[in-house]
Parts: C-alpha cells; structure tokens; sequence
C-alpha cells in the first residue's frame, strides 16, 4: 500500500529544501515499498532532498533496523540527492514524563554500515506538512458569495474549518496522534475527551501508538462533549483529562476548558488559523494555518 505524502516548502528548514514526509498504516513497514514511493517522489517532486518515514502503528527500532539491514530506500534517497538530501524516520522517545518527537537519520558509509544521529524533530517541518495535509483535503470551507456562517461559538464568519474533511484514513489519524502524543507526554490519561464525534478516531489512535511506543498500554474512556453546545453536559472535569480541539479562530474553547478545570498542558488545537482581534496561539498547538510575514504557508491561496 501506497503510502500518504506530504510536502513542505523550501523554506521552512535550515537546508533551503523540500522535505517529504511519507506515511504508512500499515504494523510493518517494508523497505521495497518505501524504495518504490522514494522512486515516485523523485521522478514528480525532482527537488525533493528530504525523506522522512512514519509508520506510526508499527515498532519503530524494528522498521529502522530493516531499513539499516536492506537499504534500498536509503540508497535510492542518496542516489537522487548525490548524497546532498537525508533520509529519515521518525520515532518517539520517552524523556521522563515526557515524550520527545525524534527524527533518527540514516546514512550509508562507504564501508557498507549504516550510521545513525538522532535529532528533534524542527517543529516548522511538523507545521509545514500538517498545513500540506489541511490543503489536500479540503479543510478549509468558504461560503458561497454573500453567504455567512455562524459558528458555534457565536461568531460569523465566511469560511471554516472543517478538520472531519481530513480525516479520511488510518495513516493521517495515526499521524496526528503521533503529534499529540509528543504534545501530551509519556503518562496516561484519566480519559481523552474531543470537541467533535470525528476526532474520536484520532483519539483511538492516539492509544494505538501510544501502546506500540511502548509508553502505555490499557485503554482508557474516549468521549465527545459536542464543542461550545456540550460544556455543560461534562460531568467533571481533571487535571489528567486529555482534549482533543479539532480547529479554532480564536482558542475561545480552550480558555472555557481551562477555567472548568483542565490542566492547560493537556489540552491540543489540532489547526489554528487567527482571526481579526484573536491572539495568536504560541503552544497548544498542532498546526498554524494563520500567514506569517516570511513564510510561504498561507491558507489564502
């Protein structure tokens, strides 16, 4: 199976280069299938110098140390580059309570090892391929000319965001709760509660590689309060309640969340876009989609 791309612009990395992040469902990942997508990015995307892996439902040192045994993806990527791109997986790694976003490069040396250097993933790269994900899938809704909407938080508005039009497949649920675990941290939750029923899959996920990780393995209870309408019918409210918040103008949820007892740490914008007169959001935060002087990431175009 083929797997989900995403593209960041040139800018948004300290190489002045694309970067690919490629996707993959599936529990185990095979280094012939990731060579035959590298093969297809490069002959599409030529500019492409950056390959990153995630196969956020299968063991990751395991799917490393078959890329470093086989390595027809590794050297298909140096091949394409000349050696001047990476090629990359991306891993949790417990740090205490923690839990950091690492991405482990692979390199073939000329005596035939493969050598291995852990980094933090750079969060703009995270942004840039999650805003990629929001642009292929349709996330932003606009109204029809001379049509307005009205949120559920009262406002109006001629655009949404609808983030259910994104989660269309296990490997893009696995992506985000991959992220959000990084958010999160390495201790379970009391319960994961999400502002709208499709995030609920996200959620499930985040269990999923959450037990793969090896971080935590029994499940716990996963509820939908129904955004701004459904703040009263939450029984009660802890401190180690995880949120899960679909998208956001103005982070006016979050700060109801926050004043009815959630730790702000354990509540999650998954995209953010910063309306007239609302703050930007600094942390809490997946993806934003908001223009920013400099950067080429811009929900406008």
């Amino acid at each position: 199976m083929r797997a989900l791309q995403l593209f960041s612009p040139a800018n948004v990395n300290e190489a002045k280069s694309n970067a690919c992040l490629l996707i993959y469902a599936e529990s185990e990942v095979y280094d012939s299938t990731i060579s035959a997508d590298i093969k297809e990015i490069y002959e599409n995307r030529p500019s492409t110098a950056h390959i990153y892996i995630l196969a956020p439902f299968a063991n990751t040192n395991k799917t490393i140390d078959n890329l470093c045994a086989q390595s027809a993806a590794l050297l298909r990527s140096q091949d394409f580059t000349e050696g001047q791109g990476s090629f990359n997986v991306l891993k949790l790694k417990r740090d205490g309570t923690k839990v950091q976003t690492i991405s482990v490069q692979l390199q073939r040396a000329s005596d035939g090892e493969t050598v291995r250097s852990e980094v933090a993933l750079d969060h703009h790269l995270r942004n840039a391929w999650l805003f990629d994900l929001f642009n292929q899938k349709g996330g932003l809704v606009a109204a029809p000319l001379g049509v307005h909407y009205r949120k559920q938080s009262g406002k109006h508005t001629d655009s949404f965001l609808r983030t259910s039009n994104i989660l269309l497949s296990s490997n893009i649920c696995g992506l985000l709760a991959f992220f959000a675990i990084g958010h999160f941290g390495s201790h379970p939750p009391r319960q994961i509660l999400v502002d709208t029923a499709p995030l609920i899959s996200v959620a499930q996920a985040v269990f999923a590689v959450a037990a793969k990780s090896g971080l935590w393995t029994e499940p716990v209870p996963i509820k939908s309060f129904s955004s701004y309408g459904g703040l009263n019918s939450i029984s009660r409210l802890s401190k180690s309640d995880w949120v899960l918040l679909s998208a956001s103008t103005s982070g006016s949820l979050a700060t109801e969340l926050k004043e009815r007892g959630v730790d702000s740490k354990h509540i999650l914008t998954l995209y953010y876009l910063q309306s007239e007169n609302s703050p930007p959001l600094a942390s809490n935060l997946l993806c934003d989609l908001t223009h920013r002087t400099g950067s080429n990431l811009d929900m406008r175009h």
